[in-house]
C-alpha cells in the first residue's frame, strides 16, 4: 500500500515550522552553539566522562521553548510547567494535523490513530522534581565527607547548600509531574478529539521508521483511515551527552556525517511529524487537504547475533527490501536522505550496503546522501522522520540542495568516507515531478531500516478510493486467529505460570511493604517532610530477581551487572514462554517477530539520571564552600570523599541501552538468535496489550510465522510512587478493586510473555493451543476531562471494535478479566463500561468479571499480559 502524505511540521534547532526550516536546510548553517549551564557543564561533569575524552560543550537546542497556550487550548500555567520536548511536540502535531485539513474535534476523530517515536524525554531542568525526591541521596555522601574533611564548619556549609538547593531546585508540583511518550500521544488524542487508538515506538535511535512501518501496516490492513505519525527527540542532557561519550560516539566539533575524520556526533533536539492518508481525501473526509508526497515502503533488518558485516549487510537487506516491497529498482532512487550524524565507525558500515545497492548505478557524480544532522545534531529516534521530511520537502520542492561539508577540525579538505557511486555534500540536482528517494535509518538501534518515499506527482489518485472500515466488520475481512502455544511468567510470588495459578486458585496475596532493595521509605520520609507529606503507601508487590548468572544469560558479569532487571524478567518470560511453545527448532529465526510492552520509567535510566544529579549536586557544595572562604584543598579533599562515597551504577557502554525500552525485546532475540521484527511499544497500562497488537498484525500480515510479545514492568521508584500519591492513584490499605472501599491500587512489578501463531499454523505442528485470539480493540478516549481521568466512551469503542474484529456478540461473552486496579473512579468508569456493552444478557447468565489485582497489585506496563 502507498500511503499519500497529506500534512507535516517541525521544529529543530534554528528552524522552528515549515519556512524556517526550508531556509535552514538550503543555507547549511549549523545550529550548534556553547551548551547553557543549565543544560551541561564540562567543569561539573568531566569526572563522570571517559577518561581522555575532548572537552566538548556544543549541541543544538530548542532553548527554552515557548508555545502559545491559546492553540493548544490548554491553562496557561500547565503548559508553562510542562515539560520543554513535550509542550514541542505538541505544537508540532497540532501544527501538521492543521496543515493537512484535520480540525479538532472534527468529523475524522475516530479514524486517525497516532504514532510517536520516542525514547526517553530526558529530564527538564526547569521542571524535573527528581532532584528534590532524591535529595536525602545526593547530600548524604557529602555531609559524611564535610563531618570527615570540615567537622568544625560542616552545619555552615550544609544549611549554605540547602539554601542554595532550594533556589534552583524545582518544586514537587502536580502540573511537572513526570512525562512519557504514551501521555504526550494521548494528550494530543484528548486536545484533538482523536479516538483511532494511539501507542509511543520504541526502536531506539530506529524508532522513526519503526513508527512509520507500523502506521502504513495498520493503513493498509484498514486499522484507521488517517496516520499521525510524530517524533521527539529528548532533551539534551548531561545523560545523553555522557551515555553517547561512553560509546565513544560524542564529537567535540562540528559532525561531518560520512567523513572519514569525523570526531563524533553531536546532540541536537526537536520533534518532526507526518500526516499520512489511506483514501480519506478521496472521499472528501479531508476535504482540504493536499498531496505532499508519497511514502511507499518501509522494510526493516535485524542485525544478526554475529559477523563481521551484521550492520552492512541489515542495512542493505533493509534498503532491498523496501524497494522491492514499492515495486521499484533501486536505481530509480534520485537520492537517500540518511540520519548519518558523524560516527565515523557505524558510518563506514552504512555506506559501504548503500554502495552495495546503489552504487552500481550510473550517475554522474555518485548517488547524492543528504544529511540533516551535520546542521541539527543527532536527534536520536527523531533522526529518521527528520531524514525522512528533509527528503519529502526536496521532492516537493522538486530540487535537492546540500551545502558543502563543514571544514575539518583537523585541518585540510574535506575528505569522504564512501565507496565509490556514493557522494555526500555540495549538491545541486533538480528532480522530475514523479521523483524517488529512499531514506536510511540505521545505527545503533540493532536493527535498521529504509523507507521509499516519492514525489506528489509519482501517483495518480485511485478511481475508486479503498473503503473505510467501520464498525461492521465482514467475516471474509477478519483476520485469522491467532494461537497462544506458549506461556511465560514472572510475577510477584510465583517464579513460573504453574505456581502464579496455584496462588491464584488458592487466593494467595503477594503484597507487603516495599522492600529496601528498592528503596527505603523510611528514609526518605524521614529525610523531608514534603515528601512525607505527599507519599500515601509503602505497599508494593515486588518479584524476586532472577540470580545474575552469566552462563544463563549469555552476558559477561560486567554486562550482567549494568543491565535493566527489567531485561532479565524479559529475558526469563520468555524462555519459559518459548520452550513451553516447543523451542525454536522447527522455526525459521527470520520469521520471528519480539515486541515488548514497557513504560518508559526505567530502573537503570532512573540510577544513572541519579548520578548526573549528584554531579550536579556535588559542584552545588564546591559552589558553597569557595564562596564561605575554603581554600581550595578542602573543596577538593570533600569533593573527592563524597564522590567516594556515592554508590550506584557509574556511566559505561551501557548507558545508551538504558534510555531505551527496546533492550527487552532485543535481548531475548539475541539470546534465541532470531533476527525477525525487534520492537518495544508503550501504551501506558495498556502497554501488553499493545505488544499482542503489534505482534497480532505481523502475523496477519504473514510477515512472520511466530512471535513473542512480552509485558514487563520494572520500576516501584520513588519517582514513581510520588507521582501516583499526588494523582491520589495509591491505596495506603490495599483494599481490593470493584470494593465499595477501593481506595487507590498497589503498585507491582514483573513480566509475562506470550507465543502466539496462526491457528491454523498451530493446529498443523501439532501444537498445544492454550487459548485463541480472535480480535483486539484499539482506541483512544478522545476529548475528556483530563488525560488521567477514565471515559467510559472510550472503553466502550475498544471492546466493540474487538468484539466485530471476531465476529462475536457481547452475548457470547462468559467472562471478562478486567483491568481493574482499585481506584474509585477507575473501577466505576470499567463497570459502566462493561454494563453499557456486555449488560443486554439474560439475567440467568451474568457477565463474570475478575481482576488478579488485588493478589498481585498493578504491574503497569506488564498488567494486560498477567
Amino acid at each position: 500500500m502507498v500511503a499519500r502524505v497529506i500534512g507535516w511540521s517541525a521544529w529543530l534547532p534554528g528552524a522552528r515550522g515549515e519556512q524556517a526550516l526550508r531556509e535552514r536546510l538550503r543555507s547549511g548553517e549549523p545550529s550548534f552553539e556553547r551548551l547553557p549551564e543549565l543544560r551541561w557543564s564540562w567543569e561539573v561533569f568531566e569526572p563522570e566522562m571517559p577518561p581522555g575524552h575532548a572537552r566538548c560543550e556544543r549541541g543544538a537546542t530548542l532553548g527554552e521553548p515557548e508555545v502559545d497556550w491559546r492553540s493548544l487550548k490548554l491553562p496557561p500555567l500547565s503548559v508553562a510547567r510542562m515539560h520543554a520536548m513535550e509542550k514541542v511536540a505538541l505544537e508540532v502535531m497540532a501544527s501538521a494535523l492543521r496543515d493537512a485539513g484535520v480540525e479538532p474535534r472534527g468529523p475524522m476523530g475516530e479514524r486517525v490513530r497516532v504514532y510517536l517515536a520516542a525514547t526517553t524525554l530526558g529530564p527538564d531542568p526547569r521542571t524535573d522534581h527528581g532532584r528534590r525526591i532524591r535529595r536525602h541521596e545526593l547530600a548524604r555522601p557529602v555531609a559524611e565527607a564535610l563531618r570527615a574533611h570540615a567537622p568544625e564548619r560542616a552545619e555552615e556549609v550544609s544549611d549554605y547548600v540547602d539554601s542554595l538547593f532550594n533556589l534552583l531546585a524545582p518544586p514537587v508540583e502536580p502540573d511537572s509531574m513526570m512525562s512519557s511518550a504514551s501521555i504526550l500521544a494521548g494528550r494530543i488524542c484528548n486536545l484533538w478529539d482523536l479516538r483511532g487508538g494511539h501507542v509511543a515506538i520504541d526502536g531506539s535511535t530506529a524508532s522513526s521508521l519503526a513508527a512509520i512501518e507500523a502506521a502504513m501496516e495498520d493503513l493498509a490492513d484498514g486499522a484507521c483511515d488517517v496516520a499521525l505519525v510524530a517524533a521527539v527527540s529528548p532533551m539534551l542532557t548531561p545523560s545523553g551527552m555522557l551515555a553517547l561519550a561512553h560509546r565513544g560516539l560524542l564529537g567535540a566539533d562540528s559532525p561531518r556525517p560520512f567523513a572519514a575524520d569525523s570526531q563524533g556526533a553531536l546532540l541536537g533536539e526537536g520533534a518532526v511529524a507526518l500526516v499520512l492518508d489511506r483514501g480519506a481525501v478521496e472521499r472528501g473526509a479531508v476535504p482540504d487537504a493536499r498531496t505532499r508526497g508519497w511514502i511507499e515502503a518501509v522494510a526493516g533488518a535485524t542485525l544478526p547475533r554475529r559477523g563481521r558485516r551484521r550492520l552492512r549487510d541489515a542495512v542493505a537487506h533493509a534498503c532491498s527490501a523496501a524497494f522491492e516491497l514499492a515495486g521499484v529498482p533501486a536505481e530509480e532512487a534520485a537520492f537517500v536522505a540518511s540520519r548519518a550524524s558523524g560516527m565515523a565507525s557505524v558510518e563506514r558500515d552504512e555506506g559501504a550496503a548503500l554502495a552495495d545497492v546503489f552504487g552500481s548505478a550510473a550517475r554522474e557524480g555518485g548517488l547524492p546522501l543528504a544529511c540533516h544532522a551535520a546542521i541539527f545534531g543527532h536527534l536520536g529516534p527523531a533522526s529518521g522522520l527528520a531524514a525522512t521530511l528533509d527528503a519529502l520537502m526536496a521532492l516537493e520542492a522538486g530540487s535537492l540542495h546540500a551545502p558543502p561539508l563543514s571544514p575539518s577540525p583537523l585541518g585540510g579538505a574535506a575528505r569522504e568516507d564512501l565507496p565509490p557511486g556514493l557522494r555526500v555534500g555540495a549538491t545541486d540536482l533538480a528532480l522530475p515531478p514523479d521523483a524517488r528517494a529512499g531514506v536510511s535509518d540505521a545505527g545503533l538501534a540493532g536493527r535498521a531500516y529504509h523507507a521509499v518515499v516519492s514525489a506528489p506527482g509519482a501517483h495518480p489518485s485511485p478511481s475508486q478510493p479503498p473503503p473505510s472500515t467501520g464498525p461492521r466488520i465482514e467475516a471474509a475481512d477478519r483476520p485469522e486467529p491467532l494461537a497462544i502455544t506458549g506461556l511465560g511468567l514472572v510475577a510477584p510470588g510465583a517464579d513460573d505460570v504453574d505456581a502464579f495459578w496455584q496462588n491464584v486458585l488458592q487466593r494467595v496475596e503477594s503484597i507487603g511493604d516495599l522492600p529496601a532493595s528498592r528503596w527505603d521509605v523510611d528514609s526518605f520520609i524521614g529525610a523531608s517532610e514534603e515528601l512525607g507529606a505527599i507519599l500515601k503507601t509503602r505497599l508494593a508487590a515486588p518479584v524476586k530477581l532472577p540470580e545474575p548468572d552469566p552462563a544463563r544469560f549469555r552476558l559477561s558479569p560486567a554486562a550482567l551487572g549494568e543491565v535493566d532487571p527489567a531485561v532479565l524478567l524479559s529475558m526469563v518470560s520468555a524462555e519459559q514462554a518459548i520452550e513451553d511453545a516447543g523451542g525454536v527448532e522447527g522455526w525459521s529465526r527470520s520469521r520471528v517477530a519480539v515486541t515488548a510492552g514497557q513504560l518508559s520509567l526505567r530502573w537503570a535510566e532512573a540510577e544513572l539520571e541519579k548520578r548526573a544529579l549528584f554531579a550536579g549536586h556535588v559542584a552545588l557544595v564546591a559552589q558553597a564552600m569557595r564562596e564561605s572562604d575554603f581554600d581550595e584543598a578542602q573543596v577538593q579533599a570533600v569533593v573527592g570523599a563524597a564522590r567516594a562515597a556515592f554508590s550506584g551504577p557509574r556511566y559505561g557502554g551501557h548507558a545508551l541501552g538504558a534510555r531505551t525500552s527496546l533492550e527487552c525485546a532485543a535481548h531475548v532475540a539475541r539470546f534465541w538468535g532470531l533476527t525477525g521484527p525487534v520492537l518495544s511499544v508503550d501504551a501506558a497500562c495498556a502497554s501488553s496489550m499493545a505488544a499482542i497488537e503489534r505482534s497480532a498484525r505481523k502475523l496477519a500480515r504473514r510477515e512472520v510465522d511466530a512471535a513473542v510479545a512480552i509485558g514487563v514492568a520494572f520500576n516501584l521508584l520513588p519517582e514513581y510512587y510520588i507521582v501516583l500519591s499526588i494523582l491520589g492513584a495509591l491505596s495506603p490499605r490495599g483494599a481490593p478493586p470493584f470494593h465499595l472501599g477501593a481506595d487507590g491500587f498497589v503498585p507491582g512489578e514483573g513480566a509475562a510473555a506470550v507465543v502466539l501463531e496462526r491457528l491454523s499454523d498451530a493446529q498443523a505442528r501439532g501444537a498445544r493451543v492454550h487459548a485463541v485470539i480472535r480480535g483486539i480493540g484499539v482506541s483512544s478516549d478522545g476529548a475528556g476531562l483530563s488525560i488521567f481521568a477514565p471515559n467510559s466512551e472510550g472503553e466502550q469503542r475498544a471492546i466493540r471494535r474487538a468484539l466485530a474484529l471476531g465476529g462475536w456478540s457481547p452475548r457470547e461473552v462468559d467472562l471478562v478479566e478486567a483491568h481493574g486496579t482499585g481506584t474509585r473512579l477507575g473501577d466505576e468508569t470499567e463497570i459502566h463500561s462493561y454494563a453499557a456493552t456486555y449488560g443486554d444478557r439474560d439475567p440467568t447468565t451474568p457477565l463474570t468479571v475478575g481482576t488478579v489485582k488485588s493478589q498481585v497489585g498493578h504491574l503497569s506496563s506488564a498488567a494486560g499480559m498477567v
